[in-house]
């Protein structure tokens, strides 16, 4: 699990700043503001600039699992195959 604990991090950060991001912009849509007027609020553009961020992290996170799970032998166990 140790090997996997760079992904669950990225994971739950992409999924916080998301969730801020997208409810930030549930809550400027659902007040009547004016759609191209949501980039000029003092927080929604650094907002979306962590967001890309940490898109890039998880993404990068998922992309490093992934191929390490594939190159990994050792996972694909009788034993590690019945703990699913």
């Amino acid at each position: 699990m140790d090997d996997f604990r760079w992904f669950f991090y990225a994971a739950g950060a992409y999924f916080l700043v998301l969730l801020s991001l997208r409810l930030y912009h549930l809550g400027m849509v659902y007040s009547y503001y004016p759609k191209l007027l949501i980039w000029q609020q003092p927080f929604y553009y650094p907002l979306y600039c962590i967001h890309k961020l940490a898109a890039v992290a998880y993404w990068w996170s998922v992309l490093r699992n992934t191929a390490y799970i594939s190159h990994e032998p050792r996972l694909y166990t009788p034993e590690c195959l019945t703990m699913l």
